[in-house]
């Protein structure tokens, strides 16, 4: 039935390939027209990609041009900065010596000199280089239309200013803020250049005839010096300013780029996203076509290579129906034949067959024209393996080799020949074989070991005596429990392993054995 099934599901899965064949066939025709269709979509979008990609580049370029002249210009820009703040940096120390020198002077000091009516000239010079620096700063310095110092007496002038000695010192305190202000005028310093230039303009000459006029003539040089770095850094504030207004219109264009390529970048992200998509729907459609090409191929293979078997296999399932019809009186034939015949020699084996062939006859049970017990029991390629493990190939040995094969009992070799014996020790050398005679001390441990262990035994030269020890074992007298088998040899309970196997050799022609043999 096995064999019937396997046919008729080998020609039902044949005839099936076919139709899926035929199936894949159209399956691809479709698939490759949409593999065409995508494949131009995909190749449309990339051309659109690859143009919007060239002009993110271009504008890409330019930012980055844009960036780079942004980074020189704020270079240049910090560069000068530092250089202004350097220059003025090194100014400071004249701000602190001339806001020293103003420190050292008192109210009381220029009192002291509001009681001079004719001070010595060098007192009234370092006054009057005072009034010229505070033209245009403190309003009771009287000045003409163009700024410059207005006066007749300037040591009255000055005792007016000294009238008020607190005001007086606060106005020249805050002239720095002043010249950092811009608001005093070059002129005030160009009238006092003749006096700074001249070698007894100095503190310490001074200082032996006033204290408080060697303390301004101090502040006098000192902010004049203050004023000239300040004046000297100015054409680098110019320039720092101008360099920021480049920076900031650099910044401002390279702001404006960057805004076009960011737009860019996205419109062109949105293209490569659409790109990926149609790019997957292409290879998604290549790989599900060359799929069903692999499985057509695979189909077609397997179709064109079993398509002769198709015949046969149809022929095989015809034979087989038939055979199941005979079936049962060709298995019942060779169970009888197993079961009965082996005692006997050709002869009667074959009046045996004829008179049970002839029974099924008249009882109708159905069986083959020819039955033969042999097609049952075993096939051409085990008997060739028997033969060439030493099994001698006429009829009644073969037989021999099939009863042997096929039955529940452990076999007696009746071998006066001594072929048989040789066919067991080759076909169970493998099987690890173990052989002994009854005569041997250790033939019951032998047998012991090998019902336990699973490996066949061969008794050989056996006479007609038989060693009662072993008659539980070639009497099957198997006892179960639960799922396990066991024998009992003398005393001891051994389990059965099921490779177990023995065999009972004589060479005697005639030999007087027990029924259970």
């Amino acid at each position: 039935m096995d064999s019937k099934d396997k046919y008729e599901l080998g020609v039902v899965k044949l005839t099936e390939t076919g139709e899926v064949v035929a199936k894949l066939e159209e399956e691809l025709k479709i698939f490759s027209v949409e593999v065409e269709a995508k494949k131009k979509n995909a190749d449309e979008q990339a051309e659109i990609v690859g143009g919007e990609k060239a002009k993110v580049e271009v504008q890409n370029d330019i930012a980055e041009i844009e960036a780079k002249s942004c980074f020189e210009i704020k270079t240049a820009v910090e560069a000068k900065m530092n250089s202004v703040q350097k220059d003025l940096d090194a100014a400071l120390p004249l701000v602190e010596k001339a806001m020293a020198a103003l420190a050292g002077l008192t109210i009381d000091d220029f009192r002291m000199l509001k009681a001079l009516k004719t001070p010595p000239a060098d007192i009234a010079t370092t006054f009057t280089c005072a009034l010229h620096l505070l033209c245009g700063i403190d309003p009771n310095v009287p000045v003409d239309k163009n700024g410059k110092l207005k006066t007749e007496k300037p040591w009255s002038t000055a005792l007016s200013l000294m009238s008020n000695p607190a005001a007086f010192l606060e106005t020249l305190n805050g002239f720095k803020a002043k010249i950092d202000a811009e608001e005093v005028k070059p002129s005030n310093f160009k009238a006092i250049r003749p006096t700074l230039a001249e070698p007894t303009f100095t503190p310490e000459c001074i200082k032996s005839k006033s204290a408080c006029a060697a303390g301004l003539c101090d502040w006098i040089i000192n902010i004049t010096a203050y004023h000239d770095v300040v004046v000297s850094v100015e054409p680098k504030k110019l320039a720092v300013a101008e360099a920021k207004a480049t920076l900031a219109a650099a910044n401002a264009k390279k702001a404006e780029v960057d805004i076009l390529v960011a737009k860019l970048n996205g419109e062109l992200q949105v293209l490569l996203d659409a790109y990926d998509k149609v790019m997957k729907e292409k290879n998604d459609a290549m790989a599900a076509a060359e799929k069903c090409q692999n499985k057509m191929d695979l189909a077609t293979r397997l179709v064109s290579a079993l398509g002769s078997e198709l015949d046969r296999w149809s022929q095989s399932i015809i034979d087989l129906t038939e055979y199941l019809e005979v079936i049962i009186g060709d298995v019942l034939l060779a169970s009888a034949f197993v079961s009965y015949v082996g005692p006997f020699n050709k002869a009667f084996r074959d009046k045996i067959i004829a008179d049970f062939v002839a029974f099924f006859g008249k009882n109708d049970i159905p069986m083959s024209a020819t039955p033969n017990p042999l097609v049952v029991l075993t096939d051409e390629a085990t008997i060739a393996g028997w033969n060439n493990f030493g099994l001698p190939p006429d009829k009644v040995s073969t037989e021999n080799g099939a009863i042997l094969n096929n039955s529940e009992r452990y076999a007696l070799i009746i071998d006066p020949q001594l072929q048989g014996i040789v066919w067991i020790r080759k076909t169970y050398e493998s099987a690890n074989l173990q052989v002994t005679r009854l005569s041997n001390p250790k033939m019951a441990k032998t047998v012991e070991l090998s019902v336990e262990n699973g490996q066949p035994v061969l008794i050989e030269n056996m006479e007609n005596s038989i060693d009662a020890v072993i008659q539980p074992v070639y009497a099957r007298a198997v006892i179960k429990k639960g799922k396990s088998k066991y024998i009992k040899m003398g005393d001891k309970e051994l389990t059965l392993n099921p490779h177990f196997n023995l065999f009972m050799h004589t060479k005697l022609s005639n030999p007087h054995y027990p029924p259970e043999i």
